[in-house]
């Protein structure tokens, strides 16, 4: 197989900050089918220490998808440490399920992941179910 020249990347984990790595190519581990090539990361140094995710909480009533999706991630950008959808009387029945669906809830939560890799944040806000008019979690 192909080797490749020595090359580093910035790696993390969500627990341990982020490092600069070295990368190692090593063999390919395919056979004619499938070509693989195996790669070995070495920590060079730690760059930035992991933070602990205290940023404010952002609380919101639902709202359209498109522009939840935009509070999100601009709310992702400025810090947010939890996303907490809250029920009130005039909240749109079907804003609540857009939020509290379980395939709408990971869809938003990816959205969350993806407005943290693009600002390099080292956190991943957390998305809460939602809470009714009472300040209880449905």
């Amino acid at each position: 197989g192909r080797k490749r020249g020595p090359s580093s990347v910035r790696i993390f984990n969500g627990a341990d900050g982020e490092w600069l790595a070295g990368l190692e190519f090593l063999e390919d581990g395919g056979g004619r089918r499938r070509q693989q090539t195996l790669v070995n990361a070495l920590c060079i140094r730690q760059l930035r220490p992991q933070p602990t995710n205290t940023g404010p909480w952002l609380m919101f009533a639902p709202i359209k998808k498109a522009r939840l999706k935009l509070l999100l991630e601009k709310g992702t950008e400025l810090g947010a440490g939890r996303f907490i959808p809250v029920v009130t009387d005039r909240t749109d029945s079907g804003s609540i399920r857009d939020c509290s669906g379980d395939r709408n809830h990971e869809k938003f939560c990816s959205q969350i992941l993806q407005a943290a890799e693009q600002c390099e944040r080292l956190t991943v806000p957390i998305l809460s179910s939602h809470l009714n008019d009472e300040g209880d979690f449905a």
